[in-house]
């Protein structure tokens, strides 16, 4: 019986150390479940989508990843709110390919390409790898990792753009792809968790052999 109650104790002192580990994570940060849990804008000519495959890129993770896309005169812009502890790393990877027509001194900008992290209650944005704005011809060839840690606890917005338009004789498209979307606890936050399981186990182990010698 004491055995029993100390087997309960113990799957409650772990049950515990690992809810205080648990964070506000991305939901459906594969797609899986296509945009569930993310918010997708886009006019014009602009849109996204999950696909299982596109131009040569596979899923990192999964069956599926998300690209949003524009050509001509369009706008798509994909994003998501989450709450997020300092010292946390946010990661993912992503690919983007981009086609800006040049046909004179007179053309603007043609195509826009962003990934963003920012804060709801901050005016400025966090560029995370991606921020082209011109008139050129440029891709990734294979996914790009990033990383980056979290500087404050709080929520964030981790948003991707693709933004084409045309003027004078330019015209442009864009793709961005993004993938396997995740926030990971900082390493000493996980050390600690170990310890503490680690403790829990061996003064476990003491009460039983204590009892059975008695």
């Amino acid at each position: 019986m004491k055995d029993s109650l100390g087997a309960i104790s113990l799957t409650f002192v772990v049950s515990c150390l690992m809810a205080s580990q648990v964070k506000a994570d991305f939901v459906n940060g594969g797609f899986e479940s296509g945009f569930t849990g993310w918010t997708a804008v886009s006019s014009g000519t602009g849109g996204a989508s999950t696909d299982t495959s596109f131009s040569g890129f596979f899923p990192t993770e999964g069956s599926r990843f998300a690209r949003a896309f524009s050509g001509g005169v369009g706008t798509s812009d994909v994003s998501q709110t989450f709450f997020g502890t300092a010292g946390e790393s946010l990661r993912f990877d992503h690919f983007w390919t981009a086609e800006g027509s040049v046909g004179g001194p007179q053309d603007s900008n043609s195509v826009a390409l962003d990934i963003v992290l920012t804060r709801p209650d901050l005016t400025t944005d966090q560029i995370l790898d991606v921020n082209l704005t011109g008139n050129f011809v440029d891709e990734t060839t294979s996914w790009v990792s990033v990383e980056r840690i979290l500087a404050t606890s709080g929520d964030y917005i981790l948003r991707f753009t693709v933004n084409t338009n045309t003027a004078g004789n330019a015209s442009g498209n864009g793709n961005v792809g993004l993938d396997f979307v995740r926030v990971v606890p900082e390493p000493n936050g996980l050390s600690i968790v170990g310890l503490m399981l680690s403790l829990a186990v061996s003064a476990f182990r003491r009460r039983r052999l204590g009892h059975r010698n008695s």
